[in-house]
């Protein structure tokens, strides 16, 4: 169970840092909101609820690194605006 949750975090590291990827590309943002929760999941485990409610999205043009740093500082923002027990919703859709 730990080797898995080292795999986990290297995997989510990764993915995060993208230090391969800085060229501007199409990429699931899903993966990178995903990655920074996994990063970031100590801060919230048992006291906050993440509601993930990720809609049907084609891939995006964008800088994956510069990405994963924007979900990194909202998710993170998002958890310490929370006294005490709360949650997080985050969703995607289409427009």
């Amino acid at each position: 169970m730990a080797s898995d949750r080292i795999i986990e975090i290297v995997n989510s590291l990764r993915n995060f840092a993208r230090l391969d990827e800085a060229d501007y590309q199409k990429v699931d943002i899903h993966e990178g909101i995903e990655s920074a929760l996994t990063l970031l999941s100590q801060k919230y485990k048992d006291k906050i609820e993440i509601i993930k409610d990720y809609g049907n999205i084609p891939l995006i043009h964008c800088y994956p690194n510069q990405l994963n740093q924007v979900f990194m500082n909202i998710i993170s923002n998002a958890i310490l605006a929370i006294e005490g027990e709360g949650s997080i919703t985050i969703k995607t859709e289409l427009c």
